[in-house]
């Protein structure tokens, strides 16, 4: 019998990345409306808490790249940022993340 199993085989778990401070700025909403893409329904939601997850998947986004270049250097990122599809607070919160571990990392050095 045989068993091929695919899949990254590590040794050892990522590290995590390190813990960072957020604030929020002033001029995020408390609330946003946004609308279905399909439909007339509108729907509410924090501005804040959208703000603050994209900040950390952001965050998390630059340590993963961090490490993948510990691992195989590939030179500076060219080019702009590639934000995933979020609503616009998601997506600020998500580049902010983003920039605020590469300083993180800039300073660490």
């Amino acid at each position: 019998m045989f068993i091929f199993s695919a899949g990254c085989d590590r040794s050892e778990p990522d590290p995590k990345p390190p813990e960072y401070e957020l604030v929020i700025p002033d001029d995020v909403p408390e609330f946003v409306i946004v609308s279905d893409k399909v439909g007339d329904k509108q729907h509410e939601y924090s501005g804040r808490e959208a703000y603050a997850g994209g900040y950390d998947l952001g965050w998390k986004e630059c340590w993963q790249e961090h490490l993948r270049e510990k691992a195989e250097p590939r030179g500076k990122r060219v080019g702009h940022l590639a934000v995933p599809q979020m609503f616009g607070i998601q997506a600020r919160g998500f580049e902010d993340g983003f920039k605020a571990c590469e300083r993180h990392l800039l300073e660490e050095r």
